[in-house]
């Protein structure tokens, strides 16, 4: 590979005089190369694609195989170096070794970082409070402990209801999914869409299959959720832990398989149908609740200002459509709300809240979450 000054190529290469001059060796490439001169076609590829990336950044160019023409091999052009000095370094934890072109985005995280750091207002407020780590250590789940306490106020379904819709504002579903999304039929529009609950375990596989490898799956999830049940101080860890598996195995039991799902694009629906499927959950109440503007019950800031009356309207005329996704779960919810105690159901709960905090808690909750993810993937 020939030996360039980048100076000097820059020069070359720049403006339209130098647009012109690639172009020429480009020229002489297609000519040389379909003539049989194989050696000063190689040359003016190799001249050409270094003034092409001479402002490419550093480990980007580092990454590029010169002696390779991009019109012919593009992958091995822009990889191929970096293919040769890693083929045989990949860490034995690791099943693959990927590289990204991401000097752009750390340049601007480094700026970004920078501005946050020396900002008195809110936001330098938020990002230097995410980054105390000795606070976050000596809180450990402390932040927490309102959600808890709000699981703690369910006694009836009524009360289920009202808790399970404030989990909902804040992107952690139970028992059932719900977002809204472009309508699959009428892209012009907005969708409200029920589907099946998430599980812990990748698939119902995990929960279901009789063998060897997926009992060890479902004792390691066992093992795991008790521990993290013991760091926020639940006294019965180990039998929350395994209500928590009960429940999903049932869950995971009306699931969809995975090949399934992927094709179903829901089904235009209404909520007399899904009274009738699970008639234990009061829809139109949860909808009520899922639409008023309430206080997060950790005392962060309102997302809102206003109910989102027009959430009353779905499925009705005036109103964005009503989805169903997955509608063999739902009379599999039902028995599930009629048979399985309120405390299971709690567990489930409580169980998603850690799930959702556990990377931004103390580092006994990361080492956990570590741990689980080894030992799932």
């Amino acid at each position: 590979e020939m030996e360039l000054n980048s100076k000097f190529l820059n020069a070359m290469g720049s403006g339209e005089e130098g647009r012109q001059f690639v172009r020429r060796l480009q020229d002489v490439w297609f000519v040389e190369h379909n003539s049989g001169e194989e050696k000063l076609a190689e040359s003016s590829s190799i001249v050409a694609s270094h003034l092409e990336s001479v402002n490419f950044p550093e480990d980007m160019r580092n990454n590029i195989d010169f002696n390779v023409n991009p019109c012919e091999d593009f992958f091995e052009f822009a990889c191929g170096n970096w293919v040769q000095e890693n083929r045989g370094n990949i860490p034995k934890y690791k099943s693959r070794l990927a590289f990204a072109w991401d000097h752009a985005e750390k340049a601007i995280r480094t700026a970004e970082v920078d501005l946050l750091s020396a900002d008195g207002g809110t936001a330098g407020q938020f990002f230097r409070s995410c980054m105390d780590e000795d606070r976050v250590e000596k809180r450990g789940a402390q932040p927490m402990d309102p959600w808890f306490r709000l699981i703690d106020e369910v006694k009836d379904m009524e009360s289920l209801v009202r808790v399970v819709s404030e989990f909902n504002k804040h992107n952690m579903d139970n028992f059932f999914g719900w977002f809204i999304d472009t309508d699959p039929r009428d892209s012009s529009q907005k969708a409200f869409q029920l589907s099946e609950g998430s599980l812990s375990l990748p698939d119902k596989s995990y929960y279901i299959e009789d063998s060897d490898v997926m009992r060890k799956h479902r004792e390691s999830l066992v093992s795991l959720v008790t521990e993290f049940f013991r760091l926020i101080g639940r006294e019965q860890a180990e039998a929350e832990a395994k209500m928590i598996l009960d429940l999903e195995t049932r869950m995971a039991e009306g699931s969809t398989d995975r090949d399934v799902a992927r094709k179903d694009h829901g089904t235009p629906t209404t909520w007399e149908t899904f009274e009738k499927l699970t008639p234990s959950w009061p829809w139109k109440t949860w909808l009520k609740h899922i639409a008023a503007c309430t206080a997060p019950p950790d005392g962060a800031i309102k997302a809102c200002t206003a109910d989102h009356t027009d959430l009353l309207k779905v499925g009705e005329h005036g109103g964005i459509p009503l989805i169903i996704r997955s509608k063999d779960y739902f009379p599999v919810l039902e028995k599930i709300l009629q048979d399985v105690p309120l405390e299971a159901l709690k567990a489930e709960m409580r169980w998603k809240m850690i799930r959702n905090s556990a990377v931004y808690l103390s580092s006994e909750f990361i080492d956990l979450m570590v741990k689980m993810n080894d030992d799932l993937y």
